[in-house]
């Protein structure tokens, strides 16, 4: 009898799988070493399909949202770098939505928020923060310019305040200097005549 998983001729059919599918004989001990002393079930032996036609066959469909790509596949693809979305349309769960949608308490369809928008809402959070913070540096710099100028401002007002203390002071001295200049030139007046 031949073997397909090697060359030797021991064992007889006792202890041979047959594949369902060629019809090629392997040996249990060849296929699943580890498992010498555990007798392989006569329904194990008769729905067996050898590692070449188990290959060959197509996937069971899983009931999982695996995403589809919506192109022909061939039966042997050239895969690409991004080619790791199955090909084949898959089982889908009936009761959820389709992946990118979500059901609120009404059920009523809703919009998932997708990756530009998230990334978007993102960044005009971080500009509100960055705006928050440009404002508070830019307050808290015109603050320290302009308390030098505050400072001076006051002295100046003060300055002001006694130069027109002084001014009025003076103005009255003056007047009243004025008022008995006259009085004197009066008398002096009144006296001559």
């Amino acid at each position: 009898m031949k073997f397909a998983c090697c060359k030797s001729t021991s064992e007889g059919v006792v202890g041979a799988l047959i594949c369902t599918t060629c019809n090629k004989n392997f040996h249990a001990a060849c296929l699943y070493p580890t498992d010498k002393k555990k007798a392989l079930s006569t329904e194990f032996k008769k729905a067996w399909i050898c590692p070449d036609c188990t290959v060959n066959q197509p996937r069971l469909a899983k009931n999982d949202n695996t995403p589809v790509r919506v192109s022909q596949c061939t039966s042997r693809p050239v895969l690409s770098d991004n080619d790791n979305v199955n090909c084949r349309r898959g089982g889908s769960c009936s009761d959820s939505p389709p992946p990118s949608k979500q059901v609120d308490k009404k059920d009523n369809l809703v919009a998932t928020p997708s990756i530009g928008e998230i990334v978007k809402s993102c960044i005009v959070t971080e500009m509100e923060v960055m705006r928050s913070e440009l404002r508070a540096a830019i307050s808290e710099a015109i603050a320290r310019e302009l308390k030098p100028i505050r400072e001076e401002m006051v002295s100046i007002k003060e300055s002001l305040n006694f130069i027109s203390n002084q001014h009025d002071v003076l103005k009255k001295r003056v007047d009243d200097l004025e008022k008995d200049f006259k009085h004197y030139f009066a008398d002096r007046l009144s006296s001559a005549y």
